[in-house]
């Protein structure tokens, strides 16, 4: 069983991941009438319930195609900014 916890770790990570990856983006106006999609959350261990240090979030504009990538924090929060 041991030979099978990096294993367990991993999916632990994706799921994390996924649900992080599955957060609502939020659009907030801009003075100019320009609009900025936000997304923001947090990457979880699924097993624990722990946050997860530097895991790599990305999520890609159906708009334009542009990606942005940000780095969970040591709490596991990321934030995504598309400004027009």
């Amino acid at each position: 069983m041991a030979r099978f916890a990096p294993m367990r770790r991993v999916v632990a990570l994706c799921r994390g991941v996924v649900v992080a990856w599955l957060s609502l983006p939020v659009t907030l106006a801009a003075q100019a009438g320009a609009a900025t999609d936000v997304i923001v959350g947090r990457v979880i261990d699924a097993a624990t319930g722990a946050p997860i240090d530097h895991a790599s979030v990305s999520a890609t504009s159906l708009a334009n195609g542009r990606v942005r990538t940000a780095q969970s924090s040591a709490d596991g929060h990321y934030l995504l900014v598309f400004a027009d």
